[in-house]
């Protein structure tokens, strides 16, 4: 009788275990770290992947403004097609001349920090609290969000 005790109480155990056995929880931001490399050290170029990832569609040649997650620290995207991206507050616009007062648009960039910057415990520049984008190209824009 105990062994089949023990045994029902490690069907159970291993059942919460099991991945999807559990209740889906609501997707969380992980934190933004670099992989370690073959030596053990964080100098590698890949970061994990973001289980907090937000799609947004894009119409050709209009601008769309993209709220940053509460807590999001880096963001992430991954353009399929032309994307150019303002960080400065301005609506992102595709550049048909030169544009030198500092208010251009991203083209395509890579990942990027959002958060605050700090000078002497300081925060000199807060968090961005939108992200304006802009396609040539009718699309889903898929972006990878950290903390």
């Amino acid at each position: 009788m105990k062994k089949l005790i023990i045994i029902a109480l490690m069907i159970v155990i291993g059942a919460f275990q099991v991945p999807g056995a559990q209740a889906a929880s609501a997707p969380q931001m992980i934190p933004f770290e670099m992989m370690p490399g073959s030596l053990g050290h964080a100098t590698t170029l890949v970061p994990a992947a973001s289980q907090f990832i937000t799609n947004h569609s894009l119409t050709a040649n209009t601008a769309k403004t993209i709220t940053v997650p509460a807590g999001a620290r880096w963001v992430n995207f991954s353009p399929r097609a032309n994307l150019w991206v303002n960080f400065n507050g301005g609506t992102a616009m595709i550049p048909s001349a030169d544009v030198l007062d500092g208010s251009g648009s991203y083209f395509n960039p890579p990942m990027f920090y959002i958060g605050p910057l700090y000078a002497g415990g300081v925060t000199t520049y807060p968090a961005l609290a939108t992200i304006s984008v802009i396609s040539d190209t009718t699309w889903v824009l898929t972006v990878m969000w950290y903390m």
